[in-house]
């Protein structure tokens, strides 16, 4: 007896092929799947075709066009980071300016604008801290902050790139300055004023602030003064003008002419700077008459 088998046909073999959107050029006209292999894929040598790829700057210019657009990402910021830009903006802020115009902008435009800015940030942080080394003298952890940011935004300082972030970090650097050198001693009044000078007096004329919002900020930008202001430093005139009526020197050097050139220029720089110290704008004036005095009367101070 013969026992007939019976044999079931073959099962197809289903082959798995690797999604490809990027393959060969060859095999997209063919629709066939790629694997992708360059410079020539296995489908294409097995059939002893062509194998093309696209330029790769073709491919580059594909993938850019579904690139999402990103907005910066903000600094990591810690718990005391948080702590001194909320005292800069409800106090440290007020300390140098009491214009409310002048205040808004540095309590709020300030700290916005250094979330995107490690040098800025950094320089903000360090004179807050300061700022609160000496309310709490106690606390000597403030000045040690004080310095060490004050270091992070002078190492970050050269990669930026933002120019009114630049701008404001230097007032950062020049409010530390005067904190800390007048603190110190009051002798360093006079290398302290020569600092200032060599810093600022190169700035004047150029544009600084490329933000309408912070022009209000620049020492330089001239500001309607009341004459009332101008009569309480008017009576320095007498320093060098031999035509005030009661005019007094004790000094033979004010017979100089270039002395007393130079001490002309300097009152007259005084002229346009204290007025803005009772106008609200404090910091601007202490910054803008070293930057005006003039090379001559920094001659003499130094």
């Amino acid at each position: 007896m013969s026992t007939t088998s019976t044999r079931s046909p073959p099962k197809r073999i289903i082959r798995f092929h690797a999604k490809s959107r990027t393959g060969c050029v060859t095999c997209k006209k063919r629709r066939k799947k790629c694997d992708e292999v360059e410079p020539r894929c296995n489908n294409c040598h097995w059939r002893g075709l062509n194998c093309v790829w696209a330029k790769a700057k073709d491919k580059q210019q594909g993938l850019t066009l579904y690139k999402p657009l990103s907005a910066p990402r903000p600094i990591p910021i810690d718990v005391a980071s948080l702590r001194m830009i909320h005292h800069f903006s409800i106090a440290t802020s007020v300390s140098f300016c009491s214009d409310p115009r002048s205040v808004a902008i540095a309590s709020v435009a300030v700290p916005q604008l250094s979330w995107h800015n490690p040098h800025l940030l950094h320089a903000l942080l360090s004179f807050t801290a300061l700022h609160l080394g000496r309310l709490y003298p106690t606390e000597p952890n403030w000045v040690y902050l004080a310095s060490t940011h004050r270091g992070a935004a002078i190492d970050a300082l050269p990669g930026a790139i933002n120019l009114d972030s630049k701008f404001l970090t230097v007032g950062f650097f020049t409010m530390y300055t005067f904190s800390s050198s007048l603190a110190s001693s009051p002798e360093n009044i006079f290398p302290l004023m020569i600092s200032l000078h060599n810093v600022w007096s190169p700035l004047e004329g150029h544009h600084r602030y490329r933000s309408p919002s912070f022009k209000i900020l620049d020492p330089f930008i001239k500001i309607p003064q009341v004459d009332s202001e101008m009569n309480a430093v008017g009576h320095l005139q007498r320093i060098y003008d031999f035509s005030m009526p009661s005019f007094e020197s004790e000094s033979e050097d004010l017979f100089n002419p270039d002395i007393r050139a130079a001490y002309k220029e300097a009152v007259e720089a005084l002229y346009a700077a204290y007025p803005l110290s009772r106008m609200g704008y404090e910091a601007k004036s202490a910054v803008l008459w070293p930057a005006i005095f003039g090379r001559r009367f920094l001659t003499l101070v130094e």
